[in-house]
């Protein structure tokens, strides 16, 4: 394989021998990490609350036919927002094993496609 070099006005630009880790992690894994469990669990706290609430409407609704269907609405609307969620994380931790990032901390999922 050759290697590849860069030279500006003549002079040769070394090939870097250490890449800095950032906290710990490659190039910033770890931050890549953080962003994505905190999406993760306050989308899952954004969507329970949000089923919760129109729980809490269907209960205060008096059997007004039109506010109980608000309310089921809300309630469906959550629960989708919760599916959506979830297939979300499901593929991005398959991307981020692919390519060897774990994002996860709390699972210790393997994508088939890497493991051998």
């Amino acid at each position: 394989m050759k290697l590849l070099s860069l030279s500006i006005n003549g002079e040769k630009i070394p090939v870097p021998t250490e890449i800095q880790h950032i906290s710990g992690g490659p190039y910033g894994a770890n931050l890549i990490q953080l962003a994505f469990n905190f999406a993760f669990v306050a989308g899952i706290l954004i969507s329970l609350g949000y089923f919760i609430y129109g729980g809490f409407s269907l209960i205060t609704s008096r059997g007004s036919k039109e506010n109980m269907e608000k309310s089921r609405q809300k309630m469906v609307n959550a629960i989708l927002g919760l599916i959506i969620i979830l297939l979300a994380f499901f593929i991005v931790s398959n991307v981020g094993n692919f390519f060897g990032l774990k994002l996860c901390w709390f699972l210790s999922y393997t994508c088939p496609l890497t493991s051998n």
